[in-house]
């Protein structure tokens, strides 16, 4: 007993039970490694991801009301889909399609379809599938489809498209970047819509060596001579800046701006950075900022402020550029301006009301179609997608 007390373990019993400190051991490590990668499941964002298998994006109650038997047809699809059965699932998605055929989520499906299990390369698609990017999603995944279609139709190598949701969040857009970048099978990505989001999963991009092209972002800080790995389709904000500051200087004759922006995003940041530059440089200045977030954001202060234009930068979030715009149109002989809206944020403000100066600037960041505004001297506004 002494001998067991002092660790003079015979040796048959300290062989046993080393065995058994091994095995206990093994399974703690086991127990701490599944309760480690649970805990991480737990932790990372849920991705929201489809090559064809689901469908991400659902139907507004207009269209569902317009299209009864669509989302049925692409449900279908989708199901033949998620069982391998090709066939089956071209058929649902074209019978789909000829209900809607501008739905660019089931084209893309249908597309993947029709590669089935050939040869292919992955490209991954990634959209904001808020309320807010609705329109943007749908008008960026048409582009995709587009895209995808041409390639298929004149190349042996096919290309299918795995399309995600970002929801327009860099959590979001890192952790499928962090899923990206470890699959083989994926030759490149695509899309991705503010610049806060580009950015945060291009660094993950970038530095993994996989290939994105951002259609969207306009910030500079996007691509540059450390980031061989990133590119863009879309103008740079120091550009949009320049041109912006030349048309309001040189055509308009404008010397003082107030810039309407929203602070902490990058896109609307850089460009009123890049804009107070080439604005000084020129001959004007930047008499103020307003905060478009503040919601109190109106024609008033920029007049108090001594302005003859105003620069607007907003998000598609902003709300209040919905009641500057009415005001706009609303306001009174002498503080108003021409106005031509084309899908922005409504419909249904009136156009081309004659009215005076200050003039206005406005970089959109809706989608494809512009906001057209113009001063007295009818100097054409610069306007744009950006993000």
């Amino acid at each position: 007993m002494r001998a067991l007390a002092r660790g003079c373990f015979p040796p048959k019993l300290k062989s046993n039970l080393g065995q058994k400190k091994l095995l206990v051991g093994g399974i703690a490590m086991g127990i701490i490694s599944i309760g480690g990668l649970a805990m991480q499941n737990l932790l990372q964002p849920r991705l929201a991801r489809s090559a064809g298998e689901s469908i991400l994006m659902t139907d507004t109650v207009a269209e569902a009301k317009n299209y009864p038997q669509f989302q049925a047809l692409s449900q279908a699809g989708a199901a033949a889909m998620s069982a391998r059965n090709y066939p089956l699932a071209v058929q649902k998605f074209q019978a789909a399609l000829q209900q809607r055929p501008n739905a660019p989520e089931t084209r893309i499906y249908l597309n993947n379809a029709l590669i089935g299990s050939n040869p292919s390369y992955t490209v991954a698609v990634t959209v904001p599938m808020t309320d807010d990017s609705r329109y943007r999603s749908l008008e960026m995944l048409r582009g995709f489809a587009h895209a995808q279609q041409q390639i298929n139709s004149s190349n042996k190598i096919k290309i299918k498209l795995e399309v995600f949701n970002d929801e327009d969040k860099p959590a979001k857009a890192e952790a499928i970047a962090k899923s990206l970048v470890d699959r083989s099978d994926v030759l490149a990505v695509t899309g991705h819509n503010s610049s806060a989001v580009s950015l945060a999963a291009a660094r993950i991009y970038n530095s993994r060596g996989l290939a994105f092209i951002a259609p969207i972002s306009t910030t500079t800080e996007l691509t540059g001579s450390d980031r061989p790995y990133i590119f863009r389709t879309n103008v740079r904000s120091d550009w949009v800046a320049q041109k912006l500051a030349h048309s309001m200087v040189d055509d308009a004759k404008k010397r003082r701006a107030v810039i309407f922006y929203v602070p902490g995003v990058p896109y609307s940041e850089d460009l009123k950075a890049q804009f107070s530059n080439q604005l000084a440089s020129g001959g004007g200045e930047v008499v103020g900022t307003v905060d478009l977030t503040e919601g109190n954001s109106s024609l008033k202060q920029a007049i108090l402020m001594g302005a003859d234009a105003i620069v607007l930068f907003p998000t598609i979030s902003i709300v209040s550029m919905r009641g500057m715009c009415c005001e706009i149109n609303n306001a009174a002989s002498s503080i108003s301006a021409y106005l031509a809206i084309l899908r922005l944020y409504t419909t249904t403000i009136p156009s081309n009301r004659q009215a005076k100066p200050p003039a206005i600037w406005c970089w959109e960041s809706r989608g494809t179609m512009a906001t057209a505004i113009h001063s007295l001297s009818n100097s054409p506004t610069n306007c744009g997608m950006a993000g």
